[in-house]
C-alpha cells in the first residue's frame, strides 16, 4: 500500500495534518484569550456586540488580528470618548498578553537550560 492509501483509511498519521495542528495551536496563544462581549460591556459598549457576529469577528483570532481603526468601524463606535477608552483597553489586553507570552517563553528557555545542564551532569558523573 503507499503512504496516501494508509492515511486515507486512518492507518497512519499524516505529517502535514499534526503540524497544521501545531501550527493552529501556535496561532491560538498567539491571540490575547479575553471574552470580547464582557470586555465590551465593561466600556459601555454592549450596543457594539450584535456587530461582532454581525460583521464575523466574534473569535479572538479574527478580532485581534484587526487594527484598532477598523475593529471600531465595524463595531460603529461613534463617540470619541468611547473610541478612546476602547483603544485603552485593546492596549492593556494586548500589553498583557505580551508579558504572558514573555513569561511563558521564559518559562520554556530555563526548563531547557535546566534540563540540559542536568544532561551534562549525568554524562560527567557515569565518566
Amino acid at each position: 500500500m503507499t503512504q496516501n492509501q494508509l492515511i486515507a483509511q486512518g492507518l497512519v498519521k499524516d505529517k502535514d495534518d499534526e503540524d497544521g495542528k501545531e501550527e493552529e495551536e501556535e496561532k491560538k496563544k498567539d491571540h490575547p484569550i479575553v471574552n470580547i462581549e464582557a470586555m465590551l460591556k465593561s466600556l459601555g459598549l454592549a450596543e457594539a456586540i450584535p456587530k461582532l457576529k454581525e460583521n464575523e469577528i466574534h473569535e479572538t483570532e479574527v478580532f485581534f488580528e484587526l487594527e484598532d481603526s477598523k475593529m471600531i468601524e465595524l463595531l460603529d463606535i461613534k463617540t470619541e470618548g468611547k473610541k478612546f477608552r476602547f483603544k485603552e483597553k485593546i492596549k492593556q489586553v494586548k500589553e498583557k498578553h505580551e508579558k504572558a507570552k514573555a513569561k511563558l517563553q521564559l518559562a520554556e528557555d530555563m526548563s531547557e537550560i535546566v534540563s540540559e545542564t542536568f544532561e551534562k551532569l549525568q554524562k560527567k558523573a557515569s565518566i
